[in-house]
């Protein structure tokens, strides 16, 4: 199964490679990076190869895309967007996406999820997908919203990170709107 590439005028989405590796560490290793991402940073290098081989793995059992996003004018890695769940009877998948905070404000995020979104509802024929975002991350609130999302429910107290229990803002667009 050969894995989707894309590309923008400004950016290339494509496979993770084990020669990532480096990045994604420092992407993943990244406090500020991956604050509001629903995670703990990783620990070392081999950890980030290990979790490049499982994107493969689950990219194959059609369980989740994950694509590299390159910044072309550069040749460099800058972050990753993805979509998960999308195999279910319920015709819907959840979005994802993490960037390095040096390419943050310059609509890198827009650029590659309008990419990810288009494929979502034509090449996956979903009719739902979604966000969950900590309200509280103003940022990414606003850059769904730009992309068409519309804040469907707050769901208090959902997760636990970093010792406290945090809010979940679930934010849906459909093919149809």
């Amino acid at each position: 199964m050969s894995f989707p590439n894309m590309s923008s005028i400004r950016l290339s989405l494509r496979e993770h490679l084990d020669s990532d590796a480096n990045d994604y560490y420092n992407l993943l290793s990244d406090e500020s990076a991956v604050r509001y991402y629903g995670r703990n940073t990783i620990d070392s290098l081999s950890e980030a190869k290990s979790e490049i081989s499982a994107l493969h793995t689950k990219y194959l059992m059609s369980e989740s895309i994950k694509w590299a996003v390159i910044l072309d004018a550069k040749s460099v890695y800058i972050g990753s967007v993805g979509i998960k769940d999308f195999t279910n009877q319920h015709h819907r998948g959840t979005l994802s996406c993490i960037f390095s905070p040096r390419y943050w404000h310059f609509g890198y995020a827009s650029e590659a999820l309008k990419l990810v979104i288009v494929y979502a509802f034509e090449t996956l024929k979903l009719n739902r997908i979604q966000a969950y975002v900590d309200p509280i991350n103003v940022r990414a609130m606003s850059l769904f919203k730009k992309l068409g999302f519309s804040c469907e429910a707050i769901l208090h107290e959902y997760e636990f990170e970093r010792g406290r229990f945090i809010d979940i803002a679930i934010l849906g667009l459909t093919k149809n709107k």
